[in-house]
């Protein structure tokens, strides 16, 4: 606890907090929708598939996460496009571009001597290092997405549940899947200085997972995904200065805790309801 209260004293740990509490609150409102729409996988790919520009971001000195936004939406519009021919299944064609991309990142990085280095935190992140800079970014990019989805929520959560029906009243399903897409790459993109790409699947998937145990129409879904993740994610930071461990794998960790707790919960709940007498 010693170790805590001085951490919570310092600039760069209360920068720490702040950030997990962005990141928190925007894995939380995205999650949702990705849950909704059965996109695990393609997070998961895109969170690969963003190396190519994360790695020409460090090179030229435009960031990690402005160079891996970039490459994701570019991602995002390749794998819209594709998928709405409906030649190839939709996972194919993630699967198909996360091996292209993440194979010319690898090209690149071979190719340019000496910035190897400079990506070592890409896949974990290190949020104890976030400068001021980075937490503006992410409340940038939380406000814009935000308002966002919250603008398109009613057509994302028709298209999500009947996407026949949704054509059928002249909307466009290039233009929706194109735009969910965008906001989750650049979601993706904001977190890697704070959890990096692999571990930035565990905020926009176990959060809104935990929440949809729990409740089922969108508002409170929502709610409780956000709140979910901003346990997460500043429990997580709070755990790493206590036990003295990575942070972004105590946020990774503290989320399926949480996800884990709320199915027993379930379980119980459900089993106490068949066995107790009707009146």
């Amino acid at each position: 606890m010693s170790v805590l209260s001085e951490s919570l004293q310092s600039a760069y740990f209360q920068r720490s907090l702040m950030e997990a509490a962005l990141v928190g609150v925007l894995g939380g409102v995205v999650g949702v929708h990705v849950i909704l729409r059965r996109l695990p996988f393609f997070v998961a790919a895109l969170s690969h598939a963003t190396f190519p520009g994360a790695v020409v971001g460090s090179i030229f000195g435009i960031g990690i996460a402005t160079g891996a936004g970039a490459a994701g939406i570019a991602v995002a519009v390749v794998v819209g496009i594709l998928g709405s021919t409906r030649i190839v299944d939709h996972a194919s064609v993630i699967g198909v571009v996360l091996a292209g991309a993440f194979a010319l990142g690898v090209v690149i990085l071979t190719a340019s001597d000496g910035h190897g280095q400079d990506l070592a935190s890409f896949l974990f992140g290190s949020i104890l290092t976030i400068t001021t800079t980075d937490v503006l970014l992410t409340a940038l990019v939380s406000i814009a997405m935000i308002a966002m989805l919250a603008v398109l929520a009613k057509q994302l959560l028709f298209f999500a549940f009947d996407s026949t029906a949704y054509q059928s009243l002249g909307y466009s399903r290039l233009r929706i899947e194109i735009g969910l897409l965008s906001v989750i790459a650049l979601t993706v993109a904001v977190m890697i200085p704070a959890v990096g790409t692999l571990l930035s699947l565990a905020l926009l998937t176990v959060p809104s997972a935990t929440a949809r145990l729990w409740f089922s129409g969108l508002p409170a879904m929502t709610w409780a995904s956000v709140a979910f993740g901003v346990l997460s994610a500043t429990g997580g930071v709070l755990l790493s200065a206590m036990l003295d461990m990575a942070a972004g794998g105590a946020i990774a960790m503290l989320a399926g805790v949480l996800f884990l707790a709320s199915v027993v919960c379930q379980s119980v709940r459900r089993v106490t309801t068949v066995i107790e007498p009707s009146p």
